[in-house]
């Protein structure tokens, strides 16, 4: 049931992507549940479910040059993950900390505690 539901989010949100209603698919993400069995602390089933949903927002926002946005997703993200062992490990942070090292951009709002790398 569980991946069935995350292509349903997936659609949903690739639909409001693909018309253009950045704000619409921020709104939903926020405002998404994410199953209890998969957002059981400690464990970092979250970002493998749900990184490439985050993920295809926060490319969009990139692509479009809108890297306020993007952070704000981010960010929005990080706290449903709840764990800065898990949040150095997804792809949204991995493109965002290359994205603001290419832009000289301050990371340091989004920087993972675990994050040992320069």
């Amino acid at each position: 049931a569980c991946v069935a539901i995350i292509r349903y989010q997936t659609k949903v949100l690739t639909s409001l992507i693909n018309s253009g209603d950045f704000d619409g698919a921020c709104a939903y993400l926020v405002d998404l549940t994410i199953h209890p069995v998969i957002s059981h602390p400690g464990t970092s089933n979250i970002v493998k479910k749900y990184d490439p949903i985050f993920l295809k927002l926060i490319t969009a926002l990139v692509d479009r040059g809108d890297l306020d946005s993007a952070e704000s997703v981010a960010l929005m993200w990080k706290s449903k993950i709840g764990n800065d062992l898990s949040w150095v490990d997804s792809s949204c942070y991995t493109l965002l900390k290359s994205k603001y090292q290419a832009a000289g951009r301050d990371f340091s709002l989004l920087k993972s505690s675990c994050d040992y790398g320069l």
